[in-house]
């Protein structure tokens, strides 16, 4: 064991005798601090000192962040760069063009994400190449996300609308608040047509119905409302939550937001969450309220609950189950209200986002930053990983088991794995349009599609099940004349036939694919 004090940044056990602890020795906060690594192969009843990439005497004040091993002799530790071994610590090598990392989480033995900054970085094959999972859109909070699917997600802030076409890759601005008439906004909803709506304070509503190309604004009558959030039962009918001076105010349109019109107030507090998992069924929540709705809207009861949520509200609802959190624990129902249960506290900080893919895997970002996970429908909650000290305000997620956290500081956190990318191949003379047969086919668990664009256009590609399902959305955005290649990671689905289907234009065109497991 190293000499004189121990402060511990990180522990990763691989088995349950060999594990890994990363961060100072010596007197933290003294000029006799220093960075180091130690291993047990003894279940931790003894630990010994291991080699480190850097000098002898490394600076004062030294200390390494984080450890990962996926193997006995390969691994990874964070300081400030990653450095990697693969002689069990022998020798390390620094990861091209990485720097300050302070925290990375492995989804497996490639897939990585890492903390840099005000940067969320990802990694497919072990931190050789990176990319920027986070962005340079903001740096101001982020307070509400929505995903159309697992590559379209936008989000809302005080700068206004950031939005991804690549599930995150990349985020660019799509609504940007102009000086100085600066609105926050606090809610969004990326509907499947196509359409975002996102509301704020001064009563503002702006609207896009291509995506985020272009936008509308509207202004309520009631220059003193903060509009909060909004949902939609059907392409007519839609709710906003949000406070005036008298309190908690809901506004509704019949004609697709063409008009709103003032249809509550509830002078108790404001309101500043709404969901409809189901036409006839909705949701909404303020600091200490739960209200229900069974006739679409036009009458609220509050729910009989020990409410007291002292964050900025978020809540999930899929159908007839529904999860509010209410400090460590959340609050569920899987019967629309009728009964509900308590899941067992998190052992980490009080819940602050969450949302769920299906009705048994969700996801909870907390108030200190850690990232929660459940497959057991909100029963209990493992942790995952403790990322930022910046809280999450809200999530989205996505089917294959993809999520997104927004917060403060504009930081923006994502999940599980991208099941597709893209690449141009060539932009020779196209001289028509055309879709090829996927290859290899039968697949496991990768294939490639490639398909032929003669002029610039809205490209869509998804997958489907044989039913006629859609799984997937693997291309969704105008791209130029060319050749493109797509290659698909089917490792997430289950062994079958699929349908893959191109629409450019007037150009539509479908071919099966086979996964074999």
């Amino acid at each position: 064991m190293t000499k004189g004090n121990f402060q511990t940044n990180s522990i990763h056990f691989i088995d349950k005798n060999t594990g890994y602890l990363v961060g100072s020795a010596g007197y933290p906060g003294t000029v006799s601090s220093y960075a180091e690594i130690l291993y047990t192969t003894d279940g931790g009843s003894q630990w010994k000192v291991m080699p480190h990439p850097f000098d002898s005497s490394p600076g004062p004040f030294d200390a390494i962040y984080d450890v990962y091993f996926v193997s006995s002799d390969t691994g990874y530790i964070a300081y400030n760069s990653v450095y990697k071994t693969t002689d069990h610590g022998k020798n390390w090598k620094r990861q091209s063009g990485l720097q300050s990392v302070y925290r990375f989480m492995f989804l497996d033995s490639l897939h990585a994400w890492g903390i840099s900054n005000y940067n969320i970085l990802s990694t497919n094959d072990g931190w050789g190449r990176i990319d920027c999972q986070s962005h340079s859109a903001t740096n101001n909070t982020l307070y509400s996300i929505s995903a159309k699917d697992s590559l379209n997600i936008a989000a809302c802030g005080g700068d206004g609308v950031i939005k991804t076409i690549d599930g995150g890759l990349t985020w660019t601005k799509a609504f940007n608040n102009i000086s100085p008439d600066i609105i926050y906004f606090r809610g969004i909803n990326y509907c499947s047509n196509n359409q975002i709506w996102a509301v704020g304070n001064k009563s503002t509503i702006i609207h896009s119905k291509d995506d985020g190309l272009t936008w509308d604004k509207i202004q309520l009558t009631d220059s003193l409302s903060i509009l909060y959030d909004i949902s939609f039962l059907d392409n007519s009918t839609g709710y906003i939550v949000g406070k005036d001076d008298t309190g908690g105010v809901i506004y509704k349109t019949t004609d697709g937001g063409i008009s709103w019109m003032k249809a509550l107030s509830y002078p108790k507090s404001a309101l500043v969450k709404i969901k409809f998992p189901k036409p006839q069924l909705g949701w909404i929540v303020s600091n200490s309220t739960i209200l229900r709705s069974t006739d679409k809207g036009v009458t609220w009861q509050e729910q009989k609950l020990s409410y007291d949520y002292n964050h900025y509200p978020s809540f999930a609802a899929l159908g007839d189950y529904a999860w509010f959190p209410n400090g460590k624990f959340l609050h569920l129902t899987t019967d629309a209200g009728l009964t509900w249960k308590k899941s067992a506290e998190s052992q980490s900080e009080a819940i602050s986002a969450v949302s769920f893919s299906d009705i048994n895997n969700g996801f909870c970002g907390t108030a200190e930053g850690s990232l929660l996970h459940t497959t057991d429908g909100g029963m209990t909650w493992a942790d995952i990983e403790y990322i930022t000290r910046l809280e999450f305000f809200s999530a989205a997620a996505s089917p294959r088991n993809n999520a997104w956290l927004v917060g403060s500081g504009g930081k923006i956190l994502h999940y599980g794995t991208l099941l597709t990318s893209v690449t141009p191949e060539g932009k020779s003379t196209i001289k028509e349009y055309s879709l090829s047969q996927n290859f290899p086919n039968p697949f496991n668990p990768t294939t490639t599609i490639i398909y032929n664009i003669k002029e610039q256009v809205h490209v869509e590609l998804k997958i489907y099940d044989i039913l006629g399902r859609e799984i997937l959305t693997l291309v969704n955005k105008v791209q130029s004349a060319g050749k493109y290649k797509v290659l698909f990671d089917g490792s997430k689905l289950k062994s079958g036939v699929y349908l893959y289907t191109i629409q450019a234009g007037a150009f539509r065109n479908s071919k099966k694919l086979l996964l074999i497991k």
